[in-house]
């Protein structure tokens, strides 16, 4: 059986272990099952992985909101990731869905984050921070919010009392970002 191999010194995930391949799609793919209690999920919490299989809603290509799911595109992206990426930007892949919800992760779970996600204007950085990420927060259970509760929550930007913040801009010129 082939063998997929996951390390925090190749790729920066917490999920250090051998699996193998089957293995590995199912510890990724797995469902919460439906009595699990707040304290028992919380042994899951601390892959990032699975927070954004199982935390997130989004509004999808069809104006429904769905659980956000890594779809082929996004799980390359995610096994891929550098420091540094550049993303060619095609259409519809899922692209910024995924790199916001990654960005907002981080805030919410690493204190002192600030994420810039630059748009081309200001309407449409409005409509970004609107479905990408302010969405996804208000949509998040309430044991998250209470934990991570805001201190700002404008049209554009989202300050977390964890000293972190996210924000939809048209330049990030000048401001300290870490993300």
């Amino acid at each position: 059986m082939e063998k997929s191999i996951v390390t925090s010194e190749i790729n920066g995930r917490e999920d250090d272990q051998l699996l193998s391949t089957e293995a590995l799609m199912d510890y990724k793919n797995s469902d919460i099952p439906a009595d699990l209690t707040e304290r028992q999920i919380a042994g899951y919490m601390h892959s990032k992985w699975w927070r954004l299989n199982h935390l997130y809603w989004i509004i999808d290509e069809h104006g429904q909101k769905v659980l956000f799911r890594h779809n082929y595109s996004q799980r390359w992206l995610w096994d891929h990731a550098w420091y540094l990426n550049i993303l060619l930007k095609a259409r519809q892949f899922g692209g910024t869905t995924w790199i916001d919800l990654c960005f907002l992760d981080d805030c919410l779970f690493t204190s002192n984050i600030e994420a810039a996600i630059i748009a081309h204007n200001k309407e449409d950085a409005a409509k970004i921070f609107r479905r990408k990420i302010q969405f996804p927060y208000k949509n998040l259970p309430d044991y998250i919010k209470e934990q991570s509760p805001l201190l700002t929550d404008s049209r554009t930007e989202l300050a977390i009392s964890n000293g972190s913040t996210i924000y939809v801009t048209t330049s990030a010129r000048s401001a300290t970002v870490n993300r």
